[in-house]
Formats: C-alpha cells, sequence, structure tokens
C-alpha cells in the first residue's frame, strides 16, 4: 500500500452566518490544502503514481477557490464544508485518481479532515 500526499493553498474570505463571535464577520485565510492518495501497485518504473499529475489536479480546485468569496461558492463556508468541497471537486476530474483524505488548514494551527467512508 503506498500512500501519496500533496499539498496547495490559496487565499480566500468567507463568514459563518449564525456564528457568535468574530467569524460572523467577512474575514480571510490563507488556506493551506492536503490532499493524500492511496495506491496498491506501481508502474512498470516504481511510481504508483505521479506527483506532478496529482499537483495539477489539486492546483486547479485551489486556484478555482482562491480570491474567491467562498459563501458565493459554498453554502456555510466551514472548514468542514471547504474539505468536503474539495474532496468532491477532485473526486469528479476525469483519469484523476479519488483521494482518501482531504485535510483543509484554516491556519497553523488548526485543520479539518474529510474522509468519505
Amino acid at each position: 500500500m503506498y500512500k501519496l500526499r500533496i499539498e496547495d493553498s490559496f487565499d480566500s474570505a468567507h463568514q459563518l452566518a449564525g456564528y457568535q463571535g468574530k467569524c460572523a464577520r467577512i474575514h480571510g485565510h490563507t488556506w493551506k490544502v492536503e490532499a493524500i492518495f492511496q495506491f496498491d501497485k506501481l508502474n512498470d518504473i516504481g511510481l504508483s503514481y505521479d506527483f506532478k499529475d496529482l499537483k495539477v489536479g489539486l492546483h486547479g480546485v485551489c486556484d478555482w477557490l482562491d480570491h474567491k468569496f467562498l459563501n458565493d461558492l459554498i453554502l456555510q463556508p466551514t472548514a468542514e464544508h471547504i474539505a468536503k468541497k474539495i474532496y468532491e471537486e477532485l473526486k469528479d476530474l476525469a483519469n484523476y485518481p479519488t483521494p482518501i483524505k482531504i485535510r483543509v488548514w484554516e491556519s497553523p494551527r488548526a485543520y479539518c479532515e474529510y474522509e468519505d467512508k
């Protein structure tokens, strides 16, 4: 079993409806995104999947979210909903492996992890 991990980031703003505190107001984050993939086999040259190709897919999703007001794209854009949305977007990419886990960091000390089980 082989697990590959890639990361990317994007900057965006959001606000949380119904939240009691500062996050109810529009604010921004530099979100770090980690995508983890699992593979059972290696190809003829010893790769399970090319990191370059994995990075292209994740970068496309992060670029779609970059410098956006996330409330326009995701209903109630909590870290939890953002992680699930990134997972779904990657899962729907043609000829791209489905990740086993997505981590979305909203700060250097806080992240949400999403797995579809």
